[in-house]
């Protein structure tokens, strides 16, 4: 998430983290459940260095938090796979999807 959609959608306001999320706060999750309404979404954060890190995600619906991946090696696929991706064979629903290109900045120029 650039900083200046985070400031946007945060509107200045502090509010609580949620859990452990870096960039997941109440005001935040309060905005987007007023522009969801009934649909059903998913928020990912990953976190790497060295090959090491962390995945999380929340899926809401219908306004409400329905799961919740905290700390997992493995929560981008789990919300994928929730959201009907199947992996091809021999490899995950992240490969699947070719998402790889995303995992730096310079990935999202021409997407």
């Amino acid at each position: 998430m650039e900083e200046e959609l985070f400031n946007q959608i945060s509107e200045g306001v502090k509010s609580d983290r949620i859990r452990n999320f870096e960039y997941l706060f109440t005001s935040i999750e309060k905005n987007l459940l007023k522009i969801i309404g009934d649909l059903t979404i998913a928020y990912m954060e990953a976190f790497y260095w060295g090959g090491e890190g962390d995945q999380s995600a929340i899926i809401w619906s219908n306004g409400k938090r329905i799961e919740e991946i905290i700390s997992s090696g493995n929560a981008i696929n789990q919300v994928l796979n929730f959201f009907g991706v199947i992996p091809d064979k021999g490899t995950d629903e992240f490969d699947t999807l070719n998402l790889g290109i995303l995992e730096s900045d310079r990935g999202w120029d021409g997407y």
